[in-house]
């Protein structure tokens, strides 16, 4: 039911319809939906057990941030947190089919897992910005207070700057300066410039 919580600790629910509730916290279990999924005022999941939509994810948490699980998305994934920071629990994995965007506002957006991929443009805006792709990952638009790091291979479409770093490798790193990405890009001890970064 719309607005509805629910806590899923094991079993399966799937779903031929969308999804869409008030909150949704998971420590185990499979969730599944051949449609959209919405989740408007509360989301955490753990290590364990998975949520899979053939549509669009839509999260929303007010109540001191999220923390994302294994999140497999048939279409765009939307994350906004304005309550504190958008995190990944150790070892899950995002994948995306359409575009991200994860909107943390003054707090961080840290999805350091390698096992992600993104396969659609990726945008954020947030203090400190981390992401990991195991794959490509193109930036979208993406605004900063903070620093933003970057893994995997990176491509700005706005410089056409492919950029590949290896997980295993010091991450790109983007120093910022007035909430907009500055165009200095720092790889390990070598620095060179974009032509812009935004």
């Amino acid at each position: 039911r719309p607005g509805w919580p629910a806590t899923t600790k094991g079993g399966r629910l799937d779903s031929q319809g969308g999804i869409d509730l008030g909150s949704f916290t998971q420590t185990g279990g499979n969730t599944r939906t051949d449609g959209d999924f919405t989740v408007s005022d509360g989301y955490s999941q753990g290590g364990n057990g998975s949520v899979s939509a053939g549509g669009n994810v839509s999260i929303t948490d007010t109540t001191g941030g999220i923390t994302l699980g294994n999140l497999q998305t048939g279409g765009d994934l939307h994350v906004v947190s304005t309550g504190g920071d958008v995190t990944q629990a150790a070892g899950t994995a995002i994948q995306t089919s359409g575009q991200t965007h994860v909107n943390a506002g003054s707090s961080n957006i840290l999805l350091n897992n390698g096992g992600n991929q993104f396969a659609g443009p990726f945008s954020a805006s947030g203090h400190d910005i981390q992401v990991a792709s195991n794959g490509v990952l193109t930036l979208g638009q993406v605004q900063a207070s903070g620093q933003a790091r970057f893994s995997g291979i990176v491509i700005d479409p706005v410089s056409s700057v492919l950029r590949a770093m290896p997980l295993a490798q010091p991450s790109l790193v983007l120093p910022v300066r007035e909430a907009a990405l500055a165009t200095q890009v720092r790889t390990g001890s070598s620095e060179r410039t974009a032509d812009g970064i935004v």
